[in-house]
């Protein structure tokens, strides 16, 4: 019994040494990624920018595409093109509700959008992210920056510590899936390996 509680208080211990260092991290946090395609930036920027080719190359819109009810505005709408500042898609899916909306577009070098996640209850998430597209030997630099806050929940900060690198991997991925959209000519052996 006395080891039981002996056990008990250091594992209490550590959960709160565990907690209080959550508490110190920070709210914020901001991942970036790039990747350069062999084309020139107007045809780079033409599939980055069109709502509707996002889920041909972005695993997170298309892993939520098949059974999610999706809808696409704009405020450039030309034959299955949603773009420019205001553009958005929506999306229901149960009772999850979420949009991406274009927030700032400077045509043929940045577009920033926000997208929002949530449910019925009022729960939801909120993530900024922008786009840049600019020349680079060889084609089109691509970087792609995330960020958005956790608040100061200290179990909110520990699961972004131990996600942050999966993100940063599926970001790197969803580029290179652009990368083969826009470019496909440049895939080579190595990249069809890993």
């Amino acid at each position: 019994m006395r080891s039981l509680l002996i056990t008990l208080c250091v594992l209490g211990i550590l959960l709160v040494g565990v907690f209080t260092a959550a508490s110190q991290l920070d709210e914020a946090w901001r991942l970036e990624r790039s990747v350069v395609i062999g084309a020139a930036p107007v045809d780079v920027f033409a599939s980055l920018c069109n709502l509707q080719t996002w889920p041909q190359w972005n695993v997170w819109i298309s892993d939520e595409s098949a059974s999610r009810n999706t809808t696409f505005s704009g405020a450039e709408k030309t034959p299955a093109r949603y773009w420019g500042q205001g553009a958005a898609m929506r999306w229901q899916q149960g009772d999850t509700q979420g949009r991406i909306e274009v927030t700032e577009f400077i045509p043929g070098e940045s577009m920033e959008y926000l997208r929002v996640i949530g449910n019925e209850h009022g729960n939801s998430t909120r993530m900024f992210g922008r786009f840049e597209v600019q020349n680079a030997p060889g084609g089109s630099r691509v970087v792609w920056r995330l960020e958005g806050s956790v608040g100061n929940n200290a179990i909110d900060k520990l699961i972004m510590r131990v996600y942050r690198p999966r993100i940063e991997q599926t970001m790197q991925a969803n580029l290179q899936k652009l990368k083969y959209l826009v470019a496909p000519q440049t895939k080579t052996y190595s990249d069809s390996q890993g």
